[in-house]
């Protein structure tokens, strides 16, 4: 039952006050058929749209079965449109780019009702209106008295108690006009609340009551049949949207737009794309500096310096100055074996001069291979020229390729054999005068070239390579002074093996508390680690600078796309939508586009990347600082965040037009206007 107390509804206008409707009463039972009649302006279409919580009174409320529907909150009276009313209104108020199908259907999305049930009870509805032929049409392709049937098929798909029609012949010739008619009446003898405004007096022999208005007010009250059996049936409950529905909704809203969604998604991946090239850049130049420390530090090593403070990686000449160095001799080494834990000890000698074989004449810098027993197989492997170390005693030297190359051998395998004079050589370990290139003691020995390395490898620190106890014997020979005195420092670092990684932290303490200072790869590799992140940050931020510029393209999108449905928001919200309904459909339409953008972001990328990685290495390489092979590398969790991110913001950006379609007046929107 419907009760209507002391309704009274006003617009302020530039004019003054306009009172649409006056303070009106009425009641109407269960299954009356009740024909408001009025010319225009009377106020029936106001009074209707109270009823079934369109709009708002004034004053007064609107009691269905006893509930005050007129002063709920909006998702309380889109929950009795939903549930109990069905609107038929007097321009049809199809979507002209749904099927016929699609719009009656689309109540039951919005009341939780699963696809195929949907589409069983859609059909069934056409069929009780004789349209379900035209299931698959387009409202546009129909005339306007089947356009009013699918209407009327949309009304009565939730099975609502009332039905409210807004001048539902007022567009249609008075045969079709009769037709409609007769079919509200069959409603009502079937048990529906009919409630129709019309101006048509020729309609009030198919209503069991006729209302009268004038000036927004009741002027009569005429009632030829009432049911006195009728009783208020009961309402049912029905749900609300699923995920899934909304999804489906918002793919379908897009695909009608097809070239905007496309040029904003392009916006989006272009923004994408730059995220996904500059932190592949990031993660690919991380991956080659972890790749060249792999080739030449494992993670069992400790490099140990004559400073406690040099705890980071330094050796002892970076500890200049610190007043607290401690000698490093094979007194050191003695000593630092008897840790419990370690494997093995060995220094790390360096050696600058000059150097000659054959005809050909060059700089010198080499330092010592690690004891054969500890040979890193990435190393070794990396000579292909010639042969690795087989002895530690060998007097043989194995030669960068570049150095090779400088030296005058265009075919480095030719240099294989040779002699290398190595002479000249200078101070690289003395730290109070570290940089100054002291001469050491004059000595030239000779070395036989025994192997060369790849072209596209760089060496272990960058130079020749001595075997260990060769450069051991030579560096005691150039350091006779430093040998006579009663604790000599005679090398710039040394290096301790833990016999496995899982001990390394127990003898760092170790070293570091005989006051010595110890570093491993872990260090290193957290340090580098640290460093990578806060470049990734950077570089990310960077991108998703581009990624934000396009989101802007979606909100002008989801915009526009508000202004241009605003009558199919006005239906959405008569069929029980509720705002909170409408906004997620848009900002699922705003993801389904961050999602689109994200992935076309990533597939322009990937040629991208590969692209940026040749130049990157061709430049390098005309640089003469091609040592560091490196390729742009896009991890799975890259490709994933960029796709998640590009939807977040995308989401972001939607909701604002979202939320301002979501708060659109129903009677406002449905004018279109």
């Amino acid at each position: 039952m419907i009760e209507v107390s002391q309704l009274s509804r006003c617009y302020e206008t530039d004019g003054g006050e306009i009172r649409a409707l006056d303070g009106v009463g009425l009641v109407i039972r269960p299954a009356e058929f009740v024909l408001v009649l009025g010319p225009s302006g009377c106020g029936k279409s106001t009074l209707l749209n109270l009823l079934g919580g369109l709009d708002r009174p004034t004053h007064g409320s609107v009691l269905l079965d006893g509930e005050d529907v007129a002063h709920q909150r909006d998702d309380a009276q889109a929950r009795v449109r939903r549930e109990a009313i069905g609107f038929v209104f007097q321009n049809y108020n199809l979507i002209n780019d749904m099927s016929v199908l699609d719009n009656v259907a689309l109540p039951l999305k919005f009341s939780g009702v699963s696809p195929g049930e949907a589409r069983r009870r859609a059909e069934m509805a056409l069929s009780s209106v004789a349209m379900v032929d035209r299931a698959g049409s387009t409202p546009s392709r129909l005339s306007g008295g089947q356009q009013q049937r699918v209407a009327i098929a949309r009304a009565l798909i939730n099975d609502p108690d009332i039905l409210l029609c807004d001048e539902p012949t007022g567009n249609l010739d008075s045969q079709t006009g009769q037709g409609i008619m007769e079919m509200l009446r069959a409603l009502r003898d079937a048990g529906k609340t009919v409630v129709v405004v019309t101006h048509n007096e020729a309609y009030a022999a198919y209503a069991t009551r006729v209302v009268r208005m004038l000036d927004g007010k009741v002027t009569s009250d005429e009632t030829s049949d009432v049911l006195a059996s009728a009783v208020s049936p009961e309402r049912r409950k029905a749900r609300t949207i699923r995920l899934g529905a909304r999804l489906r909704l918002a793919t379908a809203n897009l695909a009608r737009r097809k070239l905007r969604v496309f040029l904003t998604a392009c916006g989006v991946a272009i923004g994408a794309m730059a995220v996904v090239v500059l932190m592949a850049f990031a993660f690919g130049l991380e991956h080659g500096i972890k790749d060249q420390l792999d080739s030449t530090t494992r993670a069992n090593d400790i490099e140990v310096s004559g400073s406690a403070a040099a705890s980071n990686g330094a050796t002892q000449a970076s500890s200049l100055g610190s007043g607290t160095l401690k000698p490093l001799s094979d007194q050191t080494m003695a000593q630092l074996s008897r840790i419990h834990g370690v494997k093995l000890v060995y220094p790390e000698a360096a050696f600058s001069g000059r150097l000659s074989v054959g005809d050909g004449r060059g700089e010198l810098f080499a330092t010592n291979a690690p004891p054969l027993s500890d040979t890193n197989p990435t190393v070794a492997k990396s000579v292909v020229y010639g042969r690795y170390f087989t002895s530690e005693s060998e007097p043989s030297i194995i030669l960068p390729y570049d150095q090779a190359a400088a030296l005058g051998y265009g075919h480095v395998a030719d240099i294989i054999g040779q002699e290398a004079t190595l002479g000249s050589f200078v101070n690289l370990s003395d730290a109070s005068k570290f940089g100054s290139n002291t001469p050491l003691a004059d000595r030239t020995v000779r070395y036989r070239v025994v192997g060369v390395f790849a072209r596209d490898v760089k060496p272990p620190y960058g130079g020749a390579l001595i075997p260990n106890g060769t450069a051991i014997s030579l560096t005691k020979e150039l350091r006779q002074a430093e040998l006579s005195k009663a604790q000599p420092s005679l090398y710039s670092g040394l290096m301790v093996v833990a016999s496995d990684a899982a001990r390394v932290n127990d003898v760092k303490s170790a070293i570091t508390a005989a006051g010595y200072g110890a570093s491993s790869y872990s260090d290193l590799a957290g340090s580098i680690g640290r460093t990578f992140i806060v470049i990734q940050v950077v570089v990310g931020a960077i991108g998703a600078i581009a990624l934000l510029v396009a989101s802007l393209g979606i909100i002008n999108t989801m915009l526009m796309s508000a202004l241009e449905r605003r009558r199919e928001i006005g239906i959405m919200k008569a069929i029980g939508a509720r705002a909170k309904d409408v906004r997620s459909v848009f900002v699922w339409e705003a993801v389904i586009i961050g999602l689109v953008g994200g992935i076309g972001g990533l597939i322009l990328g990937y040629p991208t990347t590969l692209i940026g990685g040749f130049i990157v290495n061709r430049v390098a390489g005309q640089s003469s600082t091609g040592d560091l092979s490196m390729a742009f590398i896009i991890p799975v969790q890259l490709a994933i965040g960029i796709i998640v991110f590009s939807m977040m913001i995308a989401a972001v950006a939607g909701y604002f037009p979202a939320r301002r379609a979501a708060s659109l007046d129903p009677t406002t929107a449905l004018r279109g206007e």
